[in-house]
């Protein structure tokens, strides 16, 4: 299911998904040219009966990413767009480390 929340989709995943096809398509949906599109996932809510597992299944997804130029044919995660957008994603990573420390 797809909602337009004025540019920050969020994607529901609930315990009785299809829960490998869940994984990609949600790899997809945050990872598709490089997160730059409107169409991305900006936010993803799990329910908490698998949140653990989807984690880590996404988290496998993520680290299975080969980043590098968009010309070469084993690259699946070009760059980001500008100096900005490095900025901002940074920011990002730096502050969800931050709140996992917390916890």
């Amino acid at each position: 299911m797809s909602f337009e929340l004025g540019g920050k989709n969020a994607a529901v995943v609930f315990a009785d998904c299809d829960f490998e096809e869940t994984i990609n398509g949600i790899s997809d949906a945050v990872f598709l040219n490089t997160g730059q599109v409107c169409l991305c996932a900006e936010r993803v809510y799990v329910e908490q009966k698998i949140f653990d597992r989807f984690v880590g299944g996404l988290k496998q997804k993520a680290e299975s990413l080969k980043p590098g130029s968009p010309l070469e044919s084993a690259t699946n995660v070009g760059p980001l767009i500008s100096q900005n957008s490095i900025e901002k994603k940074s920011s990002r990573i730096t502050s969800s480390r931050a709140k996992k420390e917390l916890k």
